[in-house]
C-alpha cells in the first residue's frame, strides 16, 4: 500500500498509473484460499480506503469481492499456479478498475469513451507487477508450513 500510495501515482507508464492492490489481493486469495483472503482484503481495502485515495469506499466491496472469487475459484477449480493467479489477477483488476472507472462516469468526472484509452490500459499495464505480488504471496504462504 506504500507503493500504491507514494510511488506508483508518481510513476506513469503510457499515460495511466498502475494499480497494485488488486493484483495483491487476488496473489494472496490464490495462495491462501477463501476464508483468509477474504479478511485480508476487508482489511486492505478499509486501509486503502482510509489513505486517501480516489473512489475508496468502493475499493472496500471490490476488493473483497475480488479475493472471495479468485480464492472461491481457486479452491474449486483451479490450482494454486502461476497462470490460474494471472487470469485471475486481471478478473480482479477488471472489477475493482472497473466498478471505480462506472462511478467516475456516473458522477460526470469521466467520459463514457475513455475506457479504451484509461480503463483498458491501467488494467493491462497493472499486470507487469503480478510476478513480483505472486512471488511475495508465495513466500509468504510458506511462512508457518
Amino acid at each position: 500500500m506504500l507503493m500504491q500510495g507514494i510511488v506508483l501515482p508518481q510513476m506513469r507508464i503510457a499515460g495511466v498509473t498502475l494499480c497494485m492492490v488488486p493484483v495483491c489481493v487476488v496473489c494472496i486469495a490464490v495462495q491462501e484460499g477463501v476464508e483468509r483472503s477474504s479478511l485480508f482484503a476487508l482489511l486492505a481495502g478499509t486501509f486503502y480506503c482510509l489513505s486517501g485515495t480516489d473512489c475508496g469506499p468502493l475499493y472496500i466491496v471490490t476488493l473483497t469481492l475480488s479475493a472471495v472469487l479468485a480464492g472461491a475459484l481457486c479452491d474449486r477449480y483451479y490450482t494454486r499456479s502461476f497462470v490460474p493467479a494471472l487470469l485471475l489477477s486481471l478478473l480482479g483488476l477488471a472489477i475493482c478498475e472497473g466498478v471505480a472507472f462506472l462511478f467516475r462516469v456516473y458522477i460526470g468526472v469521466v467520459a463514457p469513451a475513455l475506457w479504451q484509452t484509461v480503463l483498458l490500459p491501467e488494467i493491462l499495464l497493472s499486470v507487469l507487477g503480478f510476478p513480483l505480488c505472486y512471488l511475495g504471496a508465495w513466500a509468504v504462504s510458506r511462512i508457518g508450513r
